[in-house]
């Protein structure tokens, strides 16, 4: 697949000589938005996303924090919250963009995730009162876990895989080295080829159309002084 450059590249070839009337933070978000509203489409339709779309972000501090924070009672349990914000994610009717959340150990094993209503009884049940849950609140995401379980100490950071509304918002997120997990002007963005030809054409057929509909041929204002059908 190609970065982002190259498909702004690629959208100016296909509008043409319009191309100069748009910049490219304009032709990046009608990138952004089709692409958003392909998956979310395909998602609701009941189709399995490919692995291309998934973004990972490596290496969120967590803190602990008081339950309250995430509007639930306090308990026996501890809650650590991401101190970085999360992006939007594209959510459907089968799920809210979070895909996993694990330590940042590639081959570790995931948390449960769950939803803000289930972790208020998460942890409860005779056989998982030593799970870690997590779950997304208010652009963080909390993990769930008894105050007496040992991870608790070793839980400093975790991983989070998600489908994200504007790929561009994961250049923001450092790995556990500090190095930049994404770098758009020479990365590949997260779609495949097939799916960017269906966007790249939905794109000139919608939004382009729409603007140069109003923006270089705008419709005539009926009121205008300057109407030569008008009567005198």
């Amino acid at each position: 697949m190609k970065s982002i450059k190259d498909l702004v590249d690629d959208l100016r070839i296909l509008i043409d000589a319009n191309s100069d009337e748009l910049d490219d933070r304009t032709l990046i978000s009608w990138i952004n938005g089709q692409r958003a509203w392909w998956l979310k489409n395909e998602a609701n339709k009941g189709r399995v996303l490919e692995d291309s779309v998934v973004q990972t972000l490596p290496c969120l501090s967590v803190s602990i924090v008081d339950a309250s924070i995430c509007g639930l009672l306090k308990t026996k349990h501890r809650i650590l919250k991401t101190d970085q914000n999360i992006p939007k994610t594209i959510a459907t009717k089968y799920h809210d963009g979070i895909l996993s959340v694990r330590r940042p150990i590639i081959l570790d094993s995931k948390f449960n995730y769950i939803t803000r209503e289930e972790a208020v009884y998460a942890g409860s049940g005779k056989f998982n009162t030593r799970d870690i849950f997590a779950f997304i609140f208010n652009e963080h995401i909390y993990l769930k876990l008894m105050a007496d379980n040992r991870s608790i100490n070793f839980i400093t950071h975790i991983a989070v895989d998600g489908i994200f509304d504007n790929p561009l918002d994961v250049k923001e997120f450092e790995d556990c080295n500090n190095k930049p997990c994404f770098d758009p002007d020479t990365e590949e963005y997260p779609m495949n080829e097939t799916m960017w030809q269906y966007i790249l054409n939905s794109i000139y057929d919608t939004r382009f159309r729409q603007w140069r509909d109003d923006v270089l041929d705008p419709i005539p204002d009926v009121n205008s002084e300057t109407r030569t059908d008008r009567v005198i």
